[in-house]
Order: C-alpha cells, then sequence, then structure tokens
C-alpha cells in the first residue's frame, strides 16, 4: 500500500503542474488589447487580482484550518475553474475584472494549505526531514508547467487571432478540470 506522503506529495506534484499552466499567461496583455482594453484597464485589472489576494489570504486561511486542506484546494480550483470560463466570454472591462479577482482568490485557497497537508503527510509517515526535498519537487512541477505554457502559449496564438486566444483559455481549463480530479486523490487524516 502506498505510503499518505508518498501519495500526497505525487498528487501534489500534478495538481501544482496542472493548476499552474495557463497557456495564455504569455500574451494576456495582447489578449486584453486584442480585446480592446487601454494600458489602464490593464493595471486596474492585475491591482484587482492584487487586491483579492491581499484581502483573501487570511479568510481562506482560516477555512483551511477549519475545513481542512483537501476542501480548501477543492474550493480553490472550483474558482479557478469559474474564473476562466468568465475569461471565455469576457468582452468589457467588468468581466476581466471579475476574472482576475476571482483567478486572484483562487490562488489563495492553495497558499499555506498546501505546505501545512504535506508536513503533516510527512510527519505521520516519520519523515518530516525530507520536507524541503519534497516541496522542492512539488515547486519544480510549477516551473515545467510555465515553460511548456510560455513556449507553447506564444507560438499558438502567434497570429493574435480571438481564435487562438480562445484555444489557450479551453486548454487551460481542461488542465485545470485535471487539477479538480486529481485533488479527490488527495488523503487527509
Amino acid at each position: 500500500m502506498e505510503s499518505i506522503s508518498k501519495r500526497n506529495t505525487t498528487t501534489l506534484f500534478w495538481v501544482t503542474f496542472f493548476g499552474t499552466i495557463c497557456f495564455l499567461q504569455p500574451v494576456l496583455t495582447l489578449f486584453y488589447l486584442e480585446n480592446g482594453l487601454s494600458e489602464a484597464d490593464i493595471l486596474l485589472i492585475m491591482l484587482g487580482w492584487s487586491g483579492a489576494v491581499l484581502v483573501g489570504e487570511i479568510p481562506t486561511g482560516v477555512f483551511a484550518d477549519r475545513f481542512g486542506p483537501k476542501q480548501s484546494f477543492l474550493c480553490g480550483s472550483v474558482i479557478k475553474l469559474v474564473s476562466i470560463c468568465v475569461l471565455f466570454f469576457a468582452d468589457n472591462i467588468e468581466l476581466f475584472m471579475v476574472f482576475s479577482i476571482l483567478n486572484g482568490l483562487s490562488v489563495t485557497f492553495f497558499s499555506g494549505a498546501d505546505e501545512a497537508l504535506l508536513y503533516v503527510s510527512l510527519k505521520i509517515d516519520n519523515m518530516q526531514h525530507q520536507m524541503d526535498e519534497a516541496m522542492g519537487k512539488i515547486q519544480s512541477a510549477g516551473f515545467i508547467a510555465m515553460i511548456i505554457a510560455v513556449l507553447s502559449g506564444s507560438f499558438i496564438a502567434r497570429d493574435l487571432q480571438m481564435e487562438q486566444f480562445h484555444l489557450l483559455i479551453m486548454l487551460s481549463l481542461g488542465c485545470y478540470v485535471l487539477e479538480l480530479l486529481l485533488l479527490f486523490r488527495i488523503r487527509e487524516l
């Protein structure tokens, strides 16, 4: 039988990989400009994301402490899915702002809860001394995902056509669905 630390470390690696990949990220500013937003609008949208992270960090931390990391991850993942769906249909600054705020909020449901889950999982198997190694592996998944997203996202959207942008959004949505499904593999005690 697979140990809880091995299961959760492997699952968090793939959750991080699929949850971090955003194919639209390398061309997001161009996508906003193509949709008629100004530089000032883009700055406001970015501030909306940062504000959501700032405001959401403490309440989502309390949520994770009360209901557990797995429930926190599931909420964050669902909010991320909703945000990307909003982005697919967004055609005005208000919808882009809703996307940005929801996306920023979704990040806070993972913040800290992943490390807490991993530490507890390792401690159960008396392997807490391997925390740095396990976190390094998990964080590498995010870097790998970003490299793939930057290379493929910029290649797919090379002509800056709306169909290409929508394809990138759909590819990201597919990855986020995989992330959500993988979250059900997490074991808590």
